[in-house]
């Protein structure tokens, strides 16, 4: 059975509800985590000082 989980009205939960890219940013201020592309987080990487923590297939993360 799926464990459920809404974030929502937590402190510590933000929705951008911007681009990818703004996203980044926001999470980059706020010092914060944050899932994206690899594509953006490229495009962005001279912008902000996020690390990719973890890449590949989320599958093998179990």
């Amino acid at each position: 059975m799926p464990v459920e989980y809404n974030p929502k009205g937590k402190g510590w939960y933000f929705e951008t509800s911007t681009k990818m890219g703004d996203t980044l940013l926001t999470a980059d201020e706020k010092k914060a985590y944050t899932l994206t592309d690899m594509g953006t987080i490229l495009n962005y990487e001279t912008k902000v000082k996020l690390k990719i923590l973890f890449k590949g297939d989320v599958s093998a993360a179990k």
